[in-house]
């Protein structure tokens, strides 16, 4: 990956690291990273809801487990392609035509995933019930909650940091920081207890008080971008170095992220309980983003534990159940919902400035092993060129299998079979689109 000078002087805005690759000229690496992270994704999307596979392999809502890794390599992947396209498109179309392409680029992310997934709600059960109300309520909840799948998560993300992606890198690097500092003020003003479905102002205005969300929510968007211009800022980091040089910087810099991170996670432990102490709503703890005085003369903040491994339960019902199974926290305690979690339910910024972190070391990985060393694996390969009709295929047939041959209940045996079944069905159908020189994009 040697050094490639710029097509034209205004590829490159002034204090932005060369980046204009030749058309025909494809990032290796990258492209194993994506099909990496779309493997992973379809491994957790199959293996989540059944019991007998491994927690690692699953969500959580309150600490980062490989599973939580995957979503966030994507979205890290997509800011790296996309700031990448747009230095590309700017000068050779036009700063309109690559914004517009970029915009309908971003809204028919979100009508695929509609098309997939629908709006995880109904207007109502009968014509008869169909009310000026009930179509404000299906439009608040789906904007709320329903509409947040991956590919309208992309496609707004995308469109939330257009304004930022094609600048030079400190405006790129001030846009991350940005969104994460409004998605902490926000989760304080009203957020956290607006995805909950908990009492606050917003809710009051925007009506569907009790409906809870999943990754975020609409505000999501904001760390979700945050996660893009993560990738954005590695690109510069990475186009026009040679890959040792590269490497060593991504190396050190995701290590530095990775231990903000945990830092900033250690916040959470204030919050830890006695586990007789009653409960919140939705297991919130009290302030959850700013801890009072009183909370921190109780709880001084300490050690969070380390990534991976699980915090104390967030209530007595989940500690009981690890105390049977042996492997309860010793002096027993509870940690309620708070901000400082790595929490891929709520995106905070602990878990964005994680993935940011994880997903720029994963991709040394992949400079090391493809860029250097030269190894491309097929099944990446595959995933990664034909990324978008990839994940529209796995969709139907992790349903197919899920709901015709694998209870949730399977033994581990069966679940593996399962998965096996889906897993080589997908890249079959993928790698025949591949040979016939099929690619969907948008």
């Amino acid at each position: 990956m040697s050094k490639i000078k710029p097509e034209t002087p205004e590829a490159i805005p002034p204090g932005t690291a060369a980046t204009t690759l030749p058309a025909s000229k494809r990032l290796d690496s990258l492209d194993q990273f994506r099909g990496y992270a779309v493997a992973g994704m379809f491994v957790v999307n199959f293996c989540g809801g059944l019991k007998a596979i491994p927690d690692v392999f699953k969500h959580h809502d309150t600490y980062f487990s490989w599973a939580d890794s995957i979503m966030p390599a994507f979205m890290f992947a997509a800011g790296f392609s996309y700031r990448l396209t747009m230095l590309r498109r700017i000068p050779r179309d036009g700063a309109l035509a690559a914004y517009s392409h970029a915009f309908r680029r971003g809204l028919a992310l979100v009508f695929v995933s509609i098309a997939m997934y629908g709006f995880n709600g109904e207007l109502a059960k009968t014509w008869d019930d169909v009310s000026g109300q009930a179509v404000w309520d299906f439009v608040a909840g789906t904007i709320k909650s329903g509409l947040w799948e991956t590919l309208a998560i992309i496609g707004v993300s995308q469109i939330l940091i257009m304004p930022v992606i094609a600048r030079k890198t400190s405006v790129v690097a001030a846009g991350l920081v940005g969104l994460l500092l409004g998605h902490l003020l926000f989760s304080y003003s009203f957020n956290i207890a607006f995805m909950n479905g908990q009492p606050n102002w917003l809710s009051e205005y925007w009506g569907v008080e009790g409906k809870t969300c999943w990754d975020g929510g609409v505000f999501g968007n904001m760390t979700w971008g945050a996660i893009m211009l993560g990738g954005a800022l590695v690109h510069d980091m990475i186009i026009g170095r040679e890959p040792g040089k590269a490497v060593m910087s991504l190396f050190v810099t995701s290590f530095m992220v990775m231990v903000l991170a945990w830092g900033l996670s250690c916040i959470s432990t204030a919050y830890d309980v006695p586990p007789d102490t009653p409960s919140n709503p939705r297991d919130i703890a009290d302030n959850p983003v700013f801890p009072s005085s009183e909370q921190l003369e109780a709880s001084p903040i300490g050690l969070a534990p380390p990534p991976f491994v699980a915090p104390p339960p967030r209530n007595a019902g989940i500690l009981k159940q690890r105390e049977e199974e042996g492997w309860a926290p010793d002096p027993a305690r509870l940690r309620p919902y708070n901000y400082w979690m790595m929490s891929k339910r709520i995106v905070t910024t602990p878990f964005a400035l994680f993935s940011i972190g994880f997903s720029a070391f994963t991709l040394a990985l992949f400079v090391v092993l493809t860029d250097v060393g030269g190894v491309k694996i097929g099944l990446f390969r595959t995933f990664g060129s034909n990324a978008l009709a990839a994940y529209f295929l796995h969709h139907f047939i992790e349903h197919a299998v899920l709901d015709g041959i694998v209870p949730d209940d399977s033994p581990l045996w069966w679940a593996v079979t399962g998965f096996l079944i889906f897993y080589v069905w997908t890249y079959m159908f993928v790698r025949f689109l591949e040979k016939q020189k099929v690619y969907i994009r948008l």
